[in-house]
C-alpha cells in the first residue's frame, strides 16, 4: 500500500507531499510514472519530482489533501478527458453544399442591399467611461450676438 507524507521543501518552504509507493519498480508503478510522463504540462506542474530513495519510488507533489496518489490521478485523467470530449463546436458534422455551388455558377448570389444608416449618434450624451476619465467634451458655445454699434 502506498503511504503520503506531508513535506515541506526546503528550498522555498511551501508546503508538498510525498508518495512513496509500494512495491518497488513493479509494472503498476511503472505504468503510473509512463501515466505521469504523459500528462500535458498543465496538469504535469503539480508533479514536483519523481525519484527513488533505499529503493522506494516515490512522486512529490502539490498538496493534494488526503487523496491517495492514484486516486488523484484518477481524477486528473477524468478531468483532462472532459476537457477534450468534443463539444458542439469540434464535432464532425455534414454541411450541405449551397446549391450556387452545385449549379456550377461559381459566385454567391448577390447580397440584399443594406438599409440606409441612421442618424448619427448624439455627441452630446455624456457616457458613463467619460465621466470616470473626466475626458467629456462639453457642448459648443452658442454663437455670441455681434456687439451694439457706438
Amino acid at each position: 500500500m502506498d503511504c503520503s507524507i506531508a513535506g515541506r521543501e526546503i528550498s522555498s518552504g511551501r508546503p508538498v507531499t510525498i508518495h512513496l509507493l509500494a512495491g518497488g519498480y513493479g509494472a503498476e508503478n511503472q505504468t503510473l510514472f509512463q501515466r505521469i510522463a504523459e500528462l500535458p504540462h498543465e496538469y504535469r506542474v503539480c508533479f514536483l519530482e519523481t525519484g527513488e530513495y533505499q529503493g522506494i519510488p516515490y512522486v512529490v507533489t502539490d498538496v493534494i489533501g488526503k487523496m491517495p496518489l492514484r486516486e488523484w490521478m484518477g481524477v486528473i485523467e477524468r478531468k483532462r478527458a472532459e476537457r477534450t470530449a468534443p463539444d458542439e463546436l469540434t464535432r464532425v458534422r455534414v454541411w450541405k453544399i449551397p446549391t450556387w455551388v452545385q449549379s456550377g455558377q461559381g459566385h454567391a448570389p448577390e447580397a440584399p442591399a443594406a438599409p440606409p444608416p441612421g442618424p448619427p449618434p448624439s455627441t452630446e450624451v455624456e457616457d458613463e467611461f467619460s465621466r470616470m476619465l473626466g475626458t467629456h467634451t462639453p457642448p459648443a458655445p452658442e454663437p455670441a450676438a455681434p456687439p451694439p454699434p457706438p
